[in-house]
């Protein structure tokens, strides 16, 4: 409910004004301003008055009277030429502030916006108090912006503020060159924001922003840490910020990652907020005499990933490491194959270790300096909201492309939910990446099932399934080491196309885990649901403590080596 007595005051918090003044230097000259949430008109005396527009829901002198701001899709009638939205201290008494940036981004050339997030004002109480109706926390906020629309992003005491593009401007930039420089922009200005000043020195100065060439901190040694970063999928960011704890009291940890890929606002999300980032392409970044390690990994990478930085490291007598990773040569057959190259490019890593037995016992014939290692996401720690266990399956349902989705496919989803609804226990859907939400989206079967979304925050995901009273993964390796990892009874199930495909097989990485966590594994939905009638609720699960115990030790010991290396 809005307090409109409280707004119809013209009292003004000189942290207001300040906070208005931080956006200026991002308007563009000769834009239109829409001032939505006006108050006093504070910013009217910065442009001339033909280009500045006051909005609020109380009426005012020279201001745009609008009943209510949860109806904001209302067709304002300014016809003119390019135009900024502005929302300052508005989004929090809103009950749909995702509606409305959204319709304003498609609305206008550029938004700008504060939002105080439940993460850095957690307490409720507090929060309602307020007057505010929206409590989302910034990922959830910032994961709804279309495509690569942030432009630019920083605090302002307790608020987080968004400089973002419309889609439509952004799709009038000529060649990828121009998107991608708005988005290192953005990131780099990020950076900077936070940086202390010893990075200054190593930076180009141009015009607001700050574009960062080195991305390395000076007086303290560096370690790159490249993967599939930065795309809100659960299992590599577990990798990630496992990876980051370990070495971070240390080191400075480098985030290499693809900025091409990766998801528009990713900056702002743990670890990447506390460290440098580079793009997967920059070779000049590890010729700095800081760096002392390069770390490719884990998970399901392929042979040669990230092999142009590698491979400058490897030039400088760096240390490299291929961790925690599959064999990464299942796929590669044939006559045409060189297992001698293949041999030779594992053997050049300072230290190479495979997440699962399987795996390293196939690709041990090949690769003779081989170690068994773990998954670095086993060393994830849960979050500790204030969540408790209940009855509920947590179900997560790996996406598929297009080409693969038939009736098939679709009525084995039926089936499953068919199945699992009858156990009487409440189902909960996770996406375990943005495009897995997309994905059940798209599919009717999946419309009236509970939703519970964390993809940006994996200790949340593992909080989550430790808390369930049964893991169903289809097609998805990381919600099985979660589970496992607490203990959980997992079914894991495969996707098997072959009757689309006769040349399909399954990536062996699922079958590879639940083998070393003696976990039941079922090559497709059909396959699982022909024996589920044998299967009692709760799940059985076996007594894995003495497994789970001899994969933490492969994890410390793959840490601890990893550690010996880079000081010597």
């Amino acid at each position: 409910m809005i307090d409109y007595t409280r707004w119809s005051s013209l009292f003004n918090n000189p942290d207001w004004n300040s906070r208005a003044d931080t956006i200026l230097p991002f308007i563009p000259d000769g834009n239109s301003v829409i001032d939505i949430g006006c108050g006093t008109q504070y910013l009217r005396s910065c442009f001339p008055s033909d280009k500045y527009f006051g909005v609020d829901i109380v009426e005012r002198p020279n201001c745009i009277f609008i009943d209510s701001l949860d109806d904001i899709l209302f067709p304002l009638d300014i016809t003119c030429g390019p135009k900024t939205y502005i929302l300052l201290g508005v989004l929090e008494y809103l009950l749909r502030p995702v509606d409305l940036l959204k319709h304003l981004l498609l609305s206008g050339d550029q938004v700008i916006f504060s939002y105080t997030p439940i993460d850095l004002v957690e307490d409720l109480q507090e929060r309602q108090s307020n007057g505010w109706a929206s409590h989302l926390a910034w990922e959830e906020l910032i994961a709804e912006i279309p495509g690569d629309c942030i432009q630019q992003s920083f605090q302002h005491n307790q608020q987080r503020i968004i400089v973002a593009q419309s889609p439509c401007a952004l799709s009038s930039m000529v060649g990828q060159d121009a998107e991608f420089g708005a988005i290192l922009s953005a990131e780099s200005s990020k950076l900077d924001a936070a940086a202390p000043s010893s990075h200054k020195d190593d930076s180009i100065e141009d015009g607001s922003t700050l574009l960062r060439t080195s991305g390395l901190t000076k007086g303290r040694e560096s370690i790159v840490v490249t993967g599939f970063f930065g795309r809100g999928n659960i299992g590599d960011e577990a990798m990630l910020q496992v990876i980051f704890e370990a070495f971070h009291h240390e080191y400075n940890v480098v985030i290499s990652a693809d900025l091409n890929g990766a998801r528009s606002g990713f900056w702002d999300w743990y670890p990447y907020s506390s460290c440098e980032i580079i793009h997967h392409g920059d070779l000049k970044a590890l010729t700095d005499p800081s760096v002392c390690g390069f770390i490719t990994g884990g998970g399901a990478l392929p042979l040669g990933f990230a092999s142009s930085q590698k491979t400058i490291a490897s030039a400088l007598s760096k240390p490299t490491f291929l961790a925690g990773v599959d064999d990464t040569i299942y796929f590669l057959k044939g006559d045409s194959f060189d297992e001698n190259f293949a041999s030779s490019y594992l053997s050049s890593y300072s230290y190479f270790s495979t997440r699962s037995t399987r795996s390293f016992e196939r690709i041990k014939p090949i690769a003779h300096n081989a170690r068994l290692g773990s998954d670095w996401a086993w060393g994830l720690k849960p979050d500790e909201r204030d969540m408790e266990q209940s009855d509920y399956i947590c179900l997560v349902i790996r996406e598929m492309p297009k080409s693969y989705i038939d009736h098939v496919l679709i009525d084995s989803y039926q089936r499953l939910l068919g199945y699992l609804r009858g156990l009487g226990v409440r189902l909960v859907l996770m996406p375990f990446c943005p495009e897995d939400e997309l994905f059940v989206q798209s599919i009717s079967a999946f419309e009236e099932v509970e939703v519970f979304r964390c993809w940006w925050n994996p200790r949340l995901a593992l909080q989550f399934i430790s808390l369930s009273s049964a893991l169903v993964s289809v097609g998805r390796l990381h919600p099985i080491v979660f589970a496992s990892k607490s203990n959980i009874p997992v079914i894991a199930i495969d996707y098997d196309f072959a009757h689309m495909d006769a040349s399909f097989e399954p990536d062996p990485k699922i079958l590879d885990l639940c083998t070393e966590f003696m976990i039941p594994y079922y090559s497709s939905i059909p396959s699982f649901l022909s024996s589920a009638h044998s299967l009692e609720f709760p799940f059985p699960r076996e007594d894995t403590t003495h497994v789970n115990h001899g994969y933490d030790l492969r994890y410390q010991s793959q840490l601890s080596d990893i550690a010996e290396i880079i000081r010597r």
